[in-house]
């Protein structure tokens, strides 16, 4: 701020503004008579209180820079880089209080009995209100001696006014001398408080702007470009529901109010393993990274470090729901509220799967890709069509946040390996576009690249975002099941139901050791939410995650494997008692094909020892290969529930 107008106008400004205030509480009903101030007197006494701080602030100017030392001490505990105007922002708190008195005052609000009270308050209040700014500004030792001076005056009215029997003139005398002495007294604490207080004052008001000029801008850009309206509308549309996947949930969950951040950390591909369940929950070390921070990443330039993103994560980890947060976001312009240093892009979501076989067939460009996906988009009974040049602008701007899920559920690896290289290409044209492309890690490490990426992998749940989801999840499910219900009770319910799961997992190892897999643990909520009890009644639990990893997920997804649930169940049961005989959890290919091959000769698919138990490992994620071609069941609960399941049939 300027040294004029901080030394001069401001102080100058609250003084007369203060004289105002002064004048109309002089003004009250009898106010006046028991002050026994003229308004001439108020109004001189005004003039006297500018001429003195301009005196001060002119005595201040030679010592700004002390001033700003003795604000900025070490002593105080405050960063050298906090600017000494926040003290006098701070300042104006009290005079705000003495305006809003004043007004209470004015509208009759305060009872009559008590307004001459009041009136006094509101009167103290400004006139400290207009003397702290300019004595925050001035060095410390001008402030001691100020705060001397007027405690000495104050004590000799206050006892004068005393003498002659004067009351009220000898009480308001006393409370002034009684404010200064606590200001003397205590001038380091008020001080710090007030300009804690400013801080924070100045960072909400910055804050606000942003939301504010934000949403100015937004507005302006949907007037302005109605098709982009249209186009995030229409992604909202498309990704504001939380998918189940297979889950017969009895209502839709909205994505947004149900999400947990999920963690990321950087890994190497060969390193990250697909068991759905980690073998060792102890050993994990969780990262408190999320993708919204690699995208607000920069370097020293302002340039953004993360720009090839390769998202791994078991199955069920929440790579698919993770990219279509990040789609509603970017669609409803929230990304700055989490995080204020995200840049601001176009979002673009492919389904890997979806869009195979245009890729292997016609090679398209990432230009002719996006505009074919954007017109296949349809909103208000009418199809999007971006103008002319839109797309190819936009690309060679970097405007684009390019997303594409799913590389894993290319099934067949030459394919897959066809699609990737057409992803590098598209990486290499544009390398300054963010691109994000998940897959689980076995079907991504198979394949050959030559481009440089940043591999990442989403972790597990940790205990608290186990908690939060539960609660999350418990509440919209609620409010759902109540329609036009919202209030104490709901959340109650939600509350304790979410408590007496999260009590039950936290008893139980092995739902401890299923619960860190969002799609897991979305699976217990749903069963313990039927009515289910947990862990006792874990065969319900158990049934539903085998129908949905088998069959309900992949037939959510639009990919045929040509067999049923119950089928792959089967075999699976065979093997399951096979190994509970011989008392092991281990087995080989060769192990597997002694044991169900003839069953697999029955099947329609699939009907070969590896081809199967690959199947299952990569796709259905009921299997791991804890070793170079030795396999377990992904826990050994779902080893013991199978192998039940057949001694019962």
């Amino acid at each position: 701020m300027p040294t004029f107008i901080k030394s001069y106008l401001v102080p100058i400004f609250t003084v007369l503004i203060n004289g105002i205030l002064a004048y109309f509480i002089n003004q009250l009903p009898g106010f006046g008579q028991i002050t026994g101030l003229p308004n001439t007197s108020i109004f001189t006494i005004t003039v006297i209180c500018v001429a003195a701080l301009c005196l001060v602030t002119f005595a201040a100017q030679t010592q700004q820079d002390s001033t700003a030392g003795n604000i900025n001490s070490p002593s105080q505990g405050l960063q050298s880089n906090v600017k000494p105007q926040f003290n006098w922002i701070g300042g104006f708190l009290l005079f705000l209080l003495g305006i809003v008195l004043y007004g209470l005052l004015q509208l009759n609000i305060i009872p009559k009995q008590s307004s001459i009270q009041f009136g006094y308050i509101s009167l103290i209040l400004c006139g400290f209100g207009a003397i702290v700014p300019s004595f925050l500004l001035i060095p410390k030792w001008w402030q001691n001696i100020l705060l001397l001076l007027f405690s000495g005056i104050g004590f000799f009215l206050s006892f004068h006014y005393f003498s002659v029997a004067n009351l009220n003139a000898a009480f308001t005398s006393f409370i002034f001398t009684l404010i200064s002495i606590i200001l003397l007294a205590a001038r380091d604490f008020l001080v710090q408080v007030i300009r804690n207080v400013a801080i924070f004052w100045e960072d909400l008001q910055n804050q606000q702007a942003i939301e504010f000029s934000q949403l100015i801008k937004n507005s302006l850009e949907d007037l302005i470009s109605p098709f982009k309206r249209n186009y995030y509308k229409a992604l909202e549309y498309k990704c504001r529901d939380d998918e189940t996947q297979g889950l017969d949930n009895e209502r839709t969950l909205e994505l947004q109010k149900v999400f947990v951040q999920l963690k990321i950390a950087a890994n190497n591909a060969s390193n990250i393993r697909q068991n759905m369940i980690p073998s060792d929950i102890s050993k994990l070390k969780l990262s408190e990274i999320t993708i919204w921070d690699c995208l607000a990443a920069r370097d020293d330039k302002g340039n953004g470090i993360y720009k090839r993103l390769v998202i791994l994560g078991r199955p069920g980890s929440g790579k698919t729901t993770l990219l279509r947060h990040l789609t509603l976001i970017y669609a409803t312009k929230q990304q700055q509220t989490i995080n204020r240093e995200t840049p601001k892009l176009i979002p673009v979501l492919f389904y890997l799967r979806e869009i195979r076989e245009i890729i292997i067939s016609e090679n398209p460009p990432l230009e002719t890709l996006v505009k074919q996906q954007i017109e296949k988009i349809k909103i208000n009974n009418q199809y999007l069509a971006p103008q002319e040049h839109w797309v190819k602008k936009n690309l060679q701007h970097n405007k684009f946040i390019i997303m594409l899920d799913g590389l894993d559920e290319v099934a067949d690896k030459n394919q897959r390996q066809k699609v990737r290289t057409w992803v590098d290409k598209q990486m290499d044209d544009y390398p300054d576009t963010v691109f994000i492309l998940t897959s689980r890690p076995n079907g991504y490490k198979e394949l050959q690249s030559k481009i440089s990426v940043d591999e990442l992998e989403v972790q597990p749940f940790d205990r608290k975002q186990i908690t939060d989801f539960l609660q999350l999840w418990y509440l919209q499910a609620e409010i759902k099941s109540r329609p036009g219900q919202y209030d104490e009770g709901v959340k109650q319910v939600a509350e304790k139901q979410a408590n007496n799961l999260i009590n039950r997992i936290i008893n139980s190892s092995s739902l401890v050791a299923m619960a860190i897999n969002p799609l897991l643990l979305k699976m217990i909520a749903t069963v313990h939410r039927r009515g289910n009890v947990l862990p006792g009644k874990r065969a319900e639990l158990y049934k539903d995650i085998c129908q949905i990893l088998l069959e309900k997920r992949q037939r959510a997804k639009n990919i045929d494997d040509g067999l049923t649930a119950s089928q792959k169940q089967s075999i699976l049961q065979e093997l399951a008692l096979r190994l509970m005989l011989t008392q092991t959890r281990e087995f080989t290919l060769s192990d597997a094909d002694k044991w169900i091959s003839r069953q697999l000769k029955t099947l329609p698919k699939l009907n070969k020892t590896e081809e199967f138990i690959k199947h299952i490992r990569d796709d259905c994620a009921l299997l791991i290969e804890k070793e170079i071609c030795i396999y377990e069941f992904a826990h050994l609960s779902f080893q013991e529930y199978l192998a039940a399941i057949e001694i019962k049939e």
